[in-house]
């Protein structure tokens, strides 16, 4: 979801609204799929603006009930597991991502969650990571400076924190 910077980047919600509608509008031309992306950014936007889990979560609801769609966030990764297929749209994939950071305790446990599902892990990361991200004010113990320093060329680390 290419649409994850604009929860981080924008303090006022309507602006944040707006933004995230029209990243999406260039790829994801469908009410679904801005939809989506919306519902990515705002629950980054959420969690940087301090929200609770409980409310990030409640929000997620009111777009993706579970009356309506497959995966929604209302299901617990326990029901979902079982059933799970691969699935690319985004209402396959933005609830159970979401729910993916609603189980989670840190952001080591929210990854191991999107690697529990057969799902597009970088998908799912890139959707809810973001939120995770800002509710848990970084990676944890992860050390992501010597993570890329090792995973990255010098010069492509150079490019990523210019």
């Amino acid at each position: 979801m290419r649409v994850s910077f604009v929860g981080e980047h924008f303090d006022d919600y309507d602006e944040m609204q707006k933004m995230a509608e029209a990243t999406a509008v260039v790829s994801h031309n469908h009410p679904e799929g801005i939809k989506g992306a919306v519902v990515t950014a705002t629950c980054i936007w959420m969690a940087k603006n301090g929200k609770s889990k409980q409310e990030i979560y409640d929000y997620v609801i009111e777009q993706y009930p579970k009356a309506d769609y497959e995966y929604s966030i209302e299901y617990s990764l326990d029901e979902i597991r079982p059933r799970y297929k691969w699935n690319e749209s985004c209402q396959g994939s933005v609830p159970a991502a979401m729910r993916c950071f609603y189980e989670s305790d840190d952001y080591k446990s929210f990854l191991r969650n999107v690697f529990s599902l057969e799902c597009d892990s970088d998908t799912f990361g890139a959707i809810a990571g973001g939120v995770a991200e800002e509710f848990y004010g970084g990676f944890g113990e992860i050390d992501v400076e010597s993570f890329l320093k090792k995973y990255l060329t010098p010069k492509l680390y150079e490019i990523l924190i210019a």
